[in-house]
């Protein structure tokens, strides 16, 4: 079953053109507009220096605002919680946030729908997964800048002497050869809630026009969905599986592990020369053999709506097209290693030849990504529940399609 949305619309928005908002803007000698910028503390350096590129470019166009930019601490996988009042003075104008806080974020109104040259900008410039993750019931809500935000396999090479394990059954034996163990974190939801769907398994949901979801219906009880459950029994079973990720030392006692592209520079540092990294391995089971899936997300830059002045949406708009556009994504490769989303600098050849674009081109070609957007609460909970009984050997082979049964169930159950 494709993961989707279906989109089901009980009235139009009403949506301000992108030449409505720009007679609205004063460009007049000494008018001022002040934004609030929110992002982590991690990347204050960064964005002063980006905040500066964006006076010095508005002021070579002729533009003589004086734009005021307050940078706020804010996490991108915490605004949604952290900011309690999107209509105050102190909320953000301009904000990054995580893909998978698309549908709260919609949900309290605070992103605003892309038009005109901004969604033309977003649409024709970005990578096609990067714009679904900034898609959300049918409308462009957010500008992409970061495609990285996914996770694949470590491998120590003074194990892996041959080149890169290509299986789990490779891996499975290695381990029991040398009597060392592998690192797959699949009690936790991010990474089995997208393992259930490597053999073709999944759900759809339907929502109103507020973002609710209203019905999800999902197919993990048959034939797919019970492949997968096997799958994670031999990986589990294998007496080689710990959940407790590590780099891949022979100190940590761990031969590979399945981690996150935001460690890729802590593990080659740790690892020295025996370090290696490859897409996710393929598993076979009953005589059918896919790729593990794991999730893709990303980061992006949203624009709240919620606060007064025609004046400073257009300006808090042009400041996220300024950040998110090919020359500061490549400047932000440059400065933080973040993979771009815009076509043209993935083309740069230092981008192009980098680890993290070799893993997620080498990924996309086995389509082994299940975008990590606007996912309902059971996608996280279910598989885990399902981890959990798995690790404690109350679910096997015998009883796996009755456990895939009840994981079906709790995912359709919509509250």
């Amino acid at each position: 079953m494709k993961k989707n949305l279906k989109l089901f619309s009980v009235g139009a928005a009403m949506l301000l053109s992108l030449g409505a908002l720009v007679s609205c803007e004063d460009s007049s000698e000494g008018n001022t507009i002040k934004l609030v910028f929110s992002g982590p503390n991690t990347d204050i350096e960064f964005y002063n220096s980006v905040f500066k590129k964006f006076k010095e470019a508005k002021a070579a166009e002729g533009d003589t605002t004086n734009y005021e930019i307050t940078f706020v601490n804010h996490g991108e996988d915490k605004v949604d919680s952290e900011v309690t009042d999107w209509k105050s003075s102190s909320a953000p104008d301009v904000y990054c946030y995580a893909s998978d806080k698309i549908l709260p974020l919609y949900q309290k109104g605070a992103l605003a729908e892309l038009g005109g040259t901004y969604k033309t900008f977003v649409t024709s410039e970005n990578n096609a997964v990067n714009v679904d993750l900034a898609t959300f019931n049918g409308k462009v809500l957010a500008y992409p800048y970061d495609g990285s935000n996914t996770y694949f396999l470590y491998y120590d090479k003074s194990v892996f002497t041959e080149g890169a394990p290509t299986t789990w059954e490779e891996v499975i034996a290695k381990a029991q050869e040398t009597g060392l163990k592998f690192a797959y974190p699949l009690t936790t939801g991010f990474y089995s809630g997208a393992m259930i769907t490597s053999f073709g398994a999944g759900w759809d949901m339907t929502l109103d026009n507020t973002g609710k979801v209203t019905k999800i219906t999902a197919d993990f009880d048959g034939e797919n969905g019970v492949l997968a459950g096997k799958a994670m029994l031999k990986i589990m079973n294998s007496g080689s599986w710990q959940k407790s990720q590590a780099a891949p030392t022979s100190d940590n006692k761990v031969i590979a592990c399945v981690d996150g592209s935001w460690n890729l520079a802590t593990y080659k540092e740790t690892m020295g020369d025996n370090f290696g990294y490859t897409i996710m391995p393929t598993v076979t089971v009953d005589k059918k053999t896919v790729i593990t899936k794991s999730f893709l997300g990303g980061k992006l830059l949203g624009v709240n709506p919620l606060k007064s002045g025609d004046d400073r949406l257009v300006a808090a708009h042009e400041l996220a097209k300024f950040i998110t556009s090919e020359e500061m994504q490549v400047y932000r490769f440059e400065q933080k290693g973040v993979l771009p989303t815009n076509k043209k600098a993935l083309e740069e050849p230092a981008i192009a030849s980098s680890e993290m674009a070799q893993i997620i081109d080498a990924t996309n070609e086995k389509d082994g990504y299940l975008a990590q957007g606007a996912l309902p609460a059971a996608i996280w909970n279910a598989p885990e529940v399902l981890a959990a009984g798995i690790e404690a050997g109350d679910t096997t082979d015998e009883n796996i399609a009755e456990a895939m049964t009840t994981l079906n169930n709790a995912i359709e159950n919509v509250a």
